[in-house]
């Protein structure tokens, strides 16, 4: 008769969402192959390949390790042991606008690791404001835009990434008007100490 073999673990206890972990053990007796069982897909959703475990989701599951008999020992099982899959970490892209000039709204297109939507808000809200992920320019100076993905279930809140940019206003003015006065007589001559002034008024 074979002796049974020594106690066998599963060592491999936590993994991140959206990376696989791969499974090992300690303990045993004897050359017999080890194999692992999802012995619970619980919370994380998890399925097994040879020594790979995946996850759907960030949460928990339960696997079992069998180590097989030889020639010299039985085969041993280890205890239902619990896997731990914690959120993933997610990173923002956003790209500077640039310099621009004011006129009219324009959209920006931060992205997310996750593929998570990114919102945005403006910290100058003199200079511009936002709605979705549309800029207005309300004046000129410096435009501060900040952009930021709060997570969910499976990812951790992003850090925000912050972007400034100027806004400036290079159009010439028009005339919208003018007018002219003067202090000539009323033969349209003039002497010494008359004076024409001159009014024009520019829009932008």
């Amino acid at each position: 008769m074979s002796p049974t073999a020594t106690k066998i673990s599963v060592t491999s206890t936590s993994g991140t969402f959206g990376s696989t972990l791969a499974l090992s053990t300690s303990g045993g007796s004897g050359s017999g192959a080890v194999t692992y069982q999802v012995t619970s897909a619980g919370t994380a959703g998890c399925s097994v390949s040879g020594t790979t475990l995946s996850a759907t989701a960030a949460g928990t599951c339960t696997v079992t390790a069998t180590k097989a008999a030889d020639t010299n020992y039985n085969s041993v099982a280890s205890a239902a042991t619990t896997v731990t899959f914690g959120k993933a970490n997610q990173t923002i892209t956003f790209t500077n606008p640039g310099t621009r000039e004011r006129t009219s709204p324009f959209a920006v297109n931060p992205t997310a690791s996750s593929g998570q939507p990114v919102s945005i808000a403006s910290s100058t809200t003199s200079v511009c404001t936002t709605s979705g992920l549309n800029i207005t320019m309300v004046a000129t100076g410096t435009c501060t835009i900040v952009a930021s993905q709060s997570g969910n279930g499976n990812y951790n809140a992003a850090t925000d990434v912050s972007n400034s940019f100027t806004i400036q206003d290079t159009t010439a003015p028009t005339v919208s008007s003018t007018s002219i006065s003067s202090s000539a007589g009323a033969d349209n001559t003039y002497i010494a100490g008359d004076s024409i002034q001159v009014r024009v008024n520019f829009s932008e």
